[in-house]
């Protein structure tokens, strides 16, 4: 089944290459959406596509690159709406 996850990551995420990790794993999984630093130091992502891809793709991204250091993830599970074309970076 088709769902869309908007998730906020927090902890050391920022200026550690976690961006660059996330859409590349986002994109192996064939999942389409965004990932963004946020002013507050945090990292949001939405993707959209399979539920149990999205679910692969939690587990990656709660460990993130080496030195990231994730401390806690926001998960909001939402509708699939089709909203994007591909997986990149907002700046």
């Amino acid at each position: 089944m088709k769902k869309r996850a908007k998730i906020t990551v927090q902890g050391r995420v920022q200026g550690v290459n976690f961006r660059h990790y996330t859409m590349k794993n986002a994109r192996s999984l064939n999942l389409t959406g965004y990932v963004k630093n946020l002013p507050n130091g945090d990292v949001e992502t939405e993707v959209e596509g399979e539920e149990t891809d999205i679910l692969e793709f939690l587990d990656a991204i709660k460990s993130g690159p080496p030195p990231a250091r994730v401390t806690h993830t926001d998960v909001n599970w939402l509708n699939y709406e089709q909203k994007y074309n591909d997986f990149r970076i907002s700046y």
